[in-house]
């Protein structure tokens, strides 16, 4: 869940971005980006914007990408082209 989707604004393709992130995470370190015990928490940790870092084998670019993506300001995601 994009943090605009939680602060209920209309779906754009930058949540797709923000999705392509929270995937390529996953891939990488095989668990969430954001955990909570509750719906609430789980929000709470999205829009806050810290992400954990990646296991040190993979490389500064992908850490910087991943980054991009969830970016907690849509605007500043990169876009699709």
């Amino acid at each position: 869940m994009s943090p605009e989707i939680i602060d209920t604004v209309p779906y754009n393709f930058k949540t797709d971005i923000w999705s392509l992130g929270v995937l390529l995470f996953e891939m990488c370190t095989l668990s969430y980006p954001f955990k909570g015990d509750n719906i609430a928490q789980l929000a709470m940790k999205i829009k806050s914007g810290k992400i954990p870092a990646l296991p040190i084998q993979y490389s500064p670019e992908i850490n910087e990408l991943i980054k991009q993506l969830l970016n907690v300001k849509a605007e500043e995601r990169p876009s699709i082209n």
